[in-house]
Parts: C-alpha cells; structure tokens; sequence
C-alpha cells in the first residue's frame, strides 16, 4: 500500500500485532488501509486442538539378569510431543540394564500443554535351575561308568560341564581310585547350579 498503514483486527483493535487467548477454533479479520483508502482483508483461523494425548510403550517383560534392552514409547497428541523417561532420558527409545526388577515411566507432553505417563515393568530371572545327578556308586577296579546328569527349573536350555573339562550331559570315565566328579549345569541365563557324584571302588578282601 501508500504511504502508512493502519492494521485493525476484528473492528476492534489496532496495530500489527494481536494477542489473543482463544478457547475454541476462531476466525479473526485483519482489514490493512493505507493513505488512499485502499484496503485488503485477511482472515486468520486458529484451530483449537481436541486430540486427546493417549501414550502407549512396550509390554512388560521378563529378561535375564544383566541383559541390556530398549524400551519405546508412542504417543498421539497435538503437535510437537516431548518424551521424557524416569526424569532423565529424553526421546521415544530407552536403553536399559536393570540389575533388578524395575518400573520405568515415561511421561510425553504435547504442544498444547497436555501431559500423559505410562509405565514398562522389568522384571529379572532370579530361579536358579535345579541340578539332577546320579546316586553315589561302588563300583570294580577298571570298570568304566557312565554318569548321566539332568536339569529342570532356572531357564532351559541347559548346558554340562564336567571337572572343568567335559561338555554334556553325560560323563564316562574308568575311575582307578575313589573320585568324586563334579558337575556344572549352567541355564540360559547363564545362572548355575553344582552337583556331584561320589564313585567308589570295590575293594575286594585279600585271601591268606
């Protein structure tokens, strides 16, 4: 336009700028004139979100103990939406190494000023599986045994180690003198459970 310019909002106010405070979707009109009378109308529509801010993360879980993982988060909310974990992180993903059970919270905010939380629990395997050996044995001078060891509870699978050495459930070996095997059941999550098996030899009486 010529020359300087007169801007009034809603017939009411005048100049450049107008604050408002709407609490519904409201249309506001903006008539600019300059010196020649020429004039040009604006409307402006400011749009009054309804959407609710709902959040939703991962499902509670169960992990080993030490196990690292990444918990995430959704929302849907007006405009920009800030996510904020146990006071600290900041964004949708969340990496974790809980050494116990834990509830981790994230609360998500929106640009309308709406907050929303929800939680994730962790929980830790803490049942130690149950080693299942053979009964104590007698057995003859140079004879050769074969020990079958088992397990249950803790965290299939299962995995076997003999005196240090030998991997599996089952062990043989020729024992020349009285010995005692030990053996090593380790679960999945890497929890452990001892067991040992005596085995004796026969001695066989001496005639005179």
């Amino acid at each position: 336009g010529l020359g300087s310019l007169t801007y009034t909002w809603d017939n009411t106010f005048i100049g450049q700028s107008y604050t408002v405070t709407p609490t519904q979707t409201t249309t506001y009109t903006l008539v600019v004139d300059d010196q020649c009378a020429s004039a040009d109308t604006i409307l402006i529509t400011v749009t009054i979100s309804n959407q609710p801010l709902n959040v939703t993360t991962s499902n509670d879980t169960t992990v080993c103990p030490g196990s690292t993982l990444t918990l995430t988060a959704n929302a849907v909310g007006a405009g920009t939406l800030n996510y904020v974990w146990d006071n600290t992180s900041t964004g949708q993903n969340y990496t974790v190494t809980p050494l116990q059970t834990t509830v981790y919270t994230v609360v998500v905010s929106d640009a309308c000023g709406q907050t929303s939380s929800a939680t994730v629990n962790v929980s830790i395997i803490t049942t130690l599986p149950n080693i299942v050996t053979p009964n104590d044995t007698l057995i003859c001078g140079g004879s050769t045994i074969t020990l079958v060891a088992s397990a249950n509870g803790g965290t299939a699978d299962y995995n076997f180690i003999w005196d240090n050495s030998v991997t599996g459930a089952a062990y043989t070996g020729s024992p020349t003198q009285n010995t005692s095997y030990t053996v090593v059941v380790s679960d999945a999550c890497n929890l452990k459970d001892t067991g040992v098996v005596n085995v004796n030899l026969i001695v066989e009486p001496v005639l005179s």
